[in-house]
């Protein structure tokens, strides 16, 4: 029997105390449910709140569920505060593992579970947050990191687990597994991948079980074939408060992104086509005015501004009207690899081993981001191979999660090139394509 405690976010990121409640009822439950039918003990731990979506669906037991005391409670209330200015910066230095006496709560939250409730072995976390991940290494066990693919639909929908944290904190964001990319053959062409087929040995509806058009994006196309022959480069913003960004990066917001970014562009070679980021808008308040703020930059300027949403059906299309993409770290980097784009990462990325690009050296880089596209395509490979999961195969498939979880604790930070082989082997690509 194996002890596992689901850890949904307890900080109130952007001030919410339910902002991974998605994440409880559609992942971590599922999951504790059928494990706890296989005779393990799997608990969640969540704010108040979200352990009261959790009852309200009366898919948990009381006994599943862990409530924080109103001691516990009071005091992460307290890391409510001005998110525009302290806030997010709070929230930044508890993601990467800074201490703070602000943080000491969820320690005693930890200690509590684990001294009167249960002596966890694995932790699963949703996203990347390597406080709590040095806490759970501290009591011996084994922190599980999730995160979404990246990419999003109309591509495959699919997570994936790693030892280290997500994107750029990954166990793939290293030379050894570009190394390993190497070794694998790459995707053939993304007509391919999306194919329809016949036989699923997973025994469920195949999300990639469709077939997508690849018809031009007429309104971008008509936009930017008129202007030449230079390359066309896609800018995706990215969330100004998003995590990837401020811990995977040396910018601060979307603003500050831009800010650097422009005066290193040449655009006698490129013509360059900045896409605002649509869940900024949605998200309102200072995130959608760092946007607004990054667009009156770029406008000023000159430079194309693209609209904000792109439909599912034209994404893949929309794509491919582009020769390149220049992104921080945006899951838009790897489904332009798919696509066998040129990508240039300024951030640190999970599909882009070798690291980031210093935003100075932007135009070399772009340069020679043509001759990388063959490895790109092998990188894609090798994730699809040991990384990518099904997500609706994998949340409700108790016996694979166990697997993975085993796999991940068997990692070694000195024999990454083993962990690859390991998962390679346990979870073959075969179950996505055949």
């Amino acid at each position: 029997m194996r002890n596992i405690l689901f850890f949904n976010e307890i900080y109130p990121i952007r001030n919410e105390f339910t902002h991974h409640s998605a994440i409880a009822t559609g992942v971590f439950d599922p999951l504790a449910k059928q494990l706890c039918g296989l005779g393990h003990d799997a608990r969640i731990v969540a704010n108040p709140p979200v352990l009261e979506k959790l009852l309200t669906t009366k898919s948990s037991p009381g006994n599943r569920l862990i409530h924080l005391t109103v001691d516990e409670f009071e005091d992460v209330s307290k890391l409510v505060g001005n998110w525009a200015l302290s806030g997010r910066h709070l929230w930044r230095e508890y993601v990467v593992g800074e201490t703070r006496d602000e943080y000491s709560v969820i320690e005693r939250i930890l200690t509590r579970i684990y001294n009167d409730v249960m002596q966890f072995e694995f932790v699963v976390l949703w996203s990347h947050n390597e406080y709590v991940g040095n806490l759970v290494r501290a009591f011996g066990a084994t922190p599980v990191f999730m995160e979404l693919a990246p990419m999003r639909r109309p591509f495959p929908m699919s997570l994936y687990v790693d030892p280290l944290g997500v994107n750029g904190s990954t166990a793939l964001n290293c030379q050894e597994f570009e190394d390993y990319a190497k070794t694998l053959e790459p995707l053939s062409d993304l007509h391919g991948f999306f194919e329809r087929r016949n036989a699923d040995p997973m025994k469920h509806v195949n999300p990639i079980d469709h077939l997508y058009s690849f018809d031009a994006h007429r309104k971008v196309e008509e936009k930017i074939r008129t202007r030449g022959e230079r390359p066309k480069v896609l800018v995706p913003m990215q969330i100004g408060d998003d995590t990837n960004l401020f811990a995977g990066s040396p910018f601060g917001d979307t603003d500050d992104f831009i800010r650097r970014l422009i005066p290193n562009l040449d655009r006698s070679r490129y013509d360059f086509y900045f896409k605002p980021h649509p869940g900024a808008v949605n998200r309102g308040g200072w995130v959608a005015l760092d946007q607004q703020r990054a667009v009156d930059r770029l406008t000023n300027a000159g430079f194309e501004v693209l609209e904000t949403e792109v439909d599912e059906s034209t994404y893949l299309s929309f794509l491919t009207c582009f020769d390149a993409v220049v992104t921080i770290n945006s899951s838009v980097g790897f489904e332009a690899m798919l696509l066998g784009k040129s990508v240039v990462n300024l951030g640190n990325a999970m599909y882009s081993p070798s690291g980031a690009t210093d935003y100075h050296a932007v135009m070399s880089a772009l340069d020679e981001a043509s001759e990388r596209k063959e490895q790109n395509l092998r990188i894609a490979s090798a994730m699809f191979k040991i990384c990518l999961l099904d997500r609706g195969a994998f949340i409700s498939d108790a016996t694979s999660f166990l697997e993975r979880i085993e796999a991940v604790s068997q990692f070694n930070e000195n024999s990454r090139s083993e962990y690859f082989e390991l998962i390679g082997q346990k979870f073959p690509y075969q179950t996505w394509i055949n």
